[in-house]
């Protein structure tokens, strides 16, 4: 039975709300570190009590009218026409930003430039610093995914690529393309660390785009008759974006046991072994080749810098975020939401740690360290996503009308 509009209005679920929040807080919490740095406290609250009306009116009035008045045959023009938008606000924003004139930028995208020249020329990628002098961050996944980028100049554009990528993923997951529009168009709008990423040039964006991507492509191939080539090739690929970030190791025991269930014993191990070996491959034979050259581990013990507020911090915060990530594991049914929704918490207990740290080291509050909330901002989107809102109500019938809730049951 198809509800009206008023209806859906006057009675929204319980678990929309449940969503709503879990939306709101993947989609704001992170850009708080943004705000405040431009506009201070007083930014940050009237951002979260804009941000937050503008998501509820949304889900009550816009999404529902915007959804039914796209029409399929304007889906793919739209798609290229937000893609092309992207790409020129890099093109503007990102040479002003380097400039200076708004704070400086980022070295992120130089830490890669250096790490992928090196390697392309034989070189060990972690030998050098940035231009603000710092070491090189990103593991050698993370250097691996970027050398195509480096090779044509490109290295600005990596997050716009990987943002169309999540699109389709969505648009694939959803089986709605119109609903994949509405969430990379709410992600735009409502999350400036977003667009501070592709403005600078920094890798999160695209670090957490493609580790979530690979994921879905393994429990896709692994759980679904799929050659053995895609099989492994998923598996390979899943390894090297986990050998990005370290944080992203806490995805490993989420996404052993969604296979599990999915896809039973035999095949979770096999795509967890492949995934581990290539892991191992592409970052084993850095470290050991200069141990003391590998960077990458101070942004392991990110978190260590708090030892003055809690004593071994840099070992009690990832023991605690890796005892979260295997309870939320043995908690996993097979569903894609669950997995997705428990990815994104396993990537947030560093992130409100690290803020209830900070917080207590300056004596006041500080989102200073919710900017690393890009870690789970897309997974917690996407998963709170499906489900949301009844978006086929006054829809024209057609073959992708079937509500949300459904196509997230047909997606588990």
């Amino acid at each position: 039975m198809r509800s009206s509009l008023s209806e859906l209005r006057s009675r929204p679920s319980s678990s929309a709300y449940w969503l709503l929040a879990g939306l709101a807080f993947s989609l704001l919490l992170p850009s708080t570190a943004v705000v405040e740095r431009y506009f201070g406290l007083g930014g940050v609250l009237a951002y979260l009590i804009a941000a937050l009306l503008l998501l509820l009116l949304a889900a009550l009035y816009f999404y529902p009218a915007i959804w039914s008045f796209i029409r399929e045959k304007w889906i793919p023009w739209l798609a290229a026409l937000t893609l092309v938008l992207i790409v020129a606000a890099i093109a503007l924003i990102y040479p002003q930003a380097h400039s200076g004139r708004f704070g400086g930028g980022s070295d992120g995208d130089d830490a890669l430039n250096i790490a992928a020249s090196a390697i392309l020329h034989g070189e060990h990628p972690y030998r050098q610093l940035t231009y603000l002098d710092n070491p090189i961050s990103p593991l050698p996944g993370a250097v691996l995914l970027s050398i195509p980028f480096v090779v044509i100049g490109a290295i600005a554009y990596q997050s716009a690529f990987w943002l169309a990528v999540f699109s389709w993923t969505s648009g694939h997951l959803l089986r709605d393309k119109r609903q994949a529009l509405l969430l990379l168009w709410t992600i735009l709008l409502l999350s400036p660390v977003v667009l501070r990423s592709l403005a600078v040039g920094s890798d999160y964006v695209a670090n957490t785009i493609y580790v979530l991507v690979f994921s879905l492509w393994v429990i896709s191939a692994y759980s679904e008759p799929a050659p053995a080539w895609q099989k492994l090739l998923s598996a390979v690929l899943l390894g090297i974006g986990l050998s990005s970030r370290a944080n992203f190791l806490l995805i490993a025991p989420l996404l052993f046991t969604t296979l599990r269930s999915k896809a039973g014993w035999n095949e979770a191990f096999k795509a967890s072994t492949v995934a581990a070996l290539s892991f191992l491959v592409v970052t084993l034979p850095v470290y050991i080749s200069d141990p003391d050259a590998f960077s990458p581990l101070h942004t392991i013990n990110e978190v260590g810098k708090f030892s003055d507020v809690l004593p071994a911090a840099g070992l009690i915060i990832p023991l605690l975020a890796g005892l979260v990530a295997i309870v939320l594991a043995l908690r996993e049914d097979g569903s894609i939401n669950r997995f997705l929704g428990h990815a994104a918490i396993s990537q947030a207990v560093p992130v409100l740690c690290g803020i209830a740290l900070t917080s207590i080291q300056a004596g006041k509050i500080t989102f200073y360290f919710a900017g690393f909330g890009v870690f789970f901002l897309f997974f917690g989107a996407l998963a709170s996503w499906p489900g949301l809102w009844r978006l086929d109500v006054g829809a024209e019938p057609s073959a992708q009308t079937s509500s949300p809730t459904t196509r997230a049951t047909r997606a588990r």
